[in-house]
């Protein structure tokens, strides 16, 4: 959240992945691709490849992992301000970016920064 004047949140969520999958690789993407239908290349510009799970940001200098959610739901558990407290989704709709604030959650790839990441199981 960049907005001038927003409060710092902190999104939590939970969500099941498969790390080290090739994006390029699979079935859907590559029909897709044949189709017309794909328009996120194969590397970002903003991204050095590091190896087949890592790629770099070179903007901002952040390490993410690749990984696809075994469900493609990604929920949400809430956000958290500063002062631990715990607010909804709606409540704070008018500081969130449009990329956050999109309804469907679903995603088929995922990169995650790993400075982020609280638990592997």
């Amino acid at each position: 959240m960049t907005y001038k004047g927003a409060p710092k949140l902190t999104k939590t969520s939970t969500f099941q992945v498969r790390i080290g999958h090739d994006y390029e690789a699979q079935a859907s993407t590559k029909a897709a691709r044949a189709d017309g239908m794909k328009h996120r290349p194969a590397e970002d510009d903003w991204a050095v490849r590091l190896n087949e799970h890592l790629s770099f940001n070179k903007q901002s200098g952040r390490v993410y992992l690749s990984c696809q959610p075994i469900d493609t739901a990604v929920r949400t558990a809430h956000y958290t301000d500063e002062q631990f407290q715990v607010h909804t989704k709606e409540a704070i709709a008018h500081y969130l970016l449009a990329s956050e604030a999109r309804t469907s959650e679903t995603a088929l790839h995922l990169r995650v920064p790993i400075d982020t990441i609280v638990g592997l199981i």
